[in-house]
């Protein structure tokens, strides 16, 4: 049975100060470990939020989001690259900024994308 990529979403403004520092030591890890999140455009501008994966290899690792949000997949080409999830596609889903607000879409998925264990079509 294949499991899909599935991940929450949170703002950065409501995580405390503690979880935002061991964000960035395991970001710091993740990147020597494979995984890489390009920035899309200028570094001053804000995340709009944090990419949490809840299964999979990067089980329980944070992922920065850049500001302008980005691709999501196995392809060296992603803005946020799982080069070690073999059940995540090479184009898996898109994150966009709409209006001030974060969205995630599939974007034909082998297995699918998850947002808080609901399926995205």
């Amino acid at each position: 049975r294949h499991r899909p990529f599935r991940h929450s979403v949170a703002e950065p403004s409501r995580l405390p100060m503690m979880a935002e520092r061991a964000m960035a030591e395991r970001a710091a890890r993740d990147e020597d470990r494979g995984s890489r999140v390009r920035s899309g455009g200028s570094s001053s501008a804000p995340s709009p939020g944090i990419l949490l994966a809840i299964s999979g290899p990067y089980a329980e690792r944070n992922f920065q989001i850049p500001a302008a949000g980005g691709l999501i997949g196995r392809s060296r080409k992603c803005t946020l690259s799982l080069l070690h999830d073999c059940e995540v596609s090479h184009n898996h889903a898109l994150l966009e900024v709409v209006r001030g607000h974060l969205c995630i879409r599939d974007v034909g998925s082998t297995f699918g994308t998850y947002l808080n264990d609901k399926r995205l079509s």
